[in-house]
């Protein structure tokens, strides 16, 4: 149950900064990608940057730099109308019947959001049925809110997982996402192309 698997993700991070000679990683330019749950998770991750309520060791913890997102939920209370009655929600927070607004807000990123987070890239199929691109447009109106520098990409005619009509559509979304998100890490973290 939440925030576990937050914790698990800081840890995560924690550990390859930890190593970061031993990995051969910069750990001063540090991102974060995810898909669907991991979009979420993502987004929660960067977001909640040394927040010891939801993670007790988290007060030293480095923030990461930039973040991309892959059809995540960013507002729990907004996924109750999807047709399931957000029974994601429910199973993450371990809620007895429907959610309350206070334990949707704690576990959406958009309840964490302000002026200080890193860079966001959105990915979202735009007939996506299980989670609503709604979700991202949510998440990039309250990013620019609060003045974070983000991009989005809505993907005409693709569902969840960028799942077309045809296997050619797919790939084209596909790596029409692989390759934006590449670009994005590429320019926030400054690697170089080889």
């Amino acid at each position: 149950q939440f925030p576990a698997q937050l914790q698990d993700s800081n840890a995560a991070i924690r550990f390859l900064r930890a190593n970061a000679a031993r990995y051969a990683i910069d750990p001063a330019r540090v991102g974060v990608w995810g898909g669907s749950a991991g979009g979420h998770l993502t987004a929660l991750t960067a977001l909640t940057c040394k927040d010891t309520a939801l993670d007790p060791a988290a007060a030293s913890d480095g923030c990461v730099q930039a973040a991309v997102t892959w059809y995540g939920v960013f507002d729990f209370a907004g996924m109750n109308a999807t047709p399931d009655g957000n029974s994601a929600g429910s199973k993450l927070l371990g809620c007895t019947g429907p959610c309350t607004a206070d334990q949707n807000r704690l576990v959406s990123p958009v309840a964490y959001i302000d002026a200080k987070d890193p860079p966001f890239l959105l990915i979202h199929g735009d007939e996506d049925k299980v989670v609503p691109a709604e979700q991202s447009r949510i998440g990039e109106a309250a990013l620019k809110a609060a003045g974070v520098p983000v991009q989005s990409i809505f993907i005409p005619a693709v569902d969840h997982s960028f799942i077309g009509k045809t296997p050619a559509e797919t790939r084209d979304a596909s790596l029409q996402a692989i390759n934006a998100t590449f670009d994005f890490f590429h320019q926030k973290l400054g690697v170089t192309k080889k």
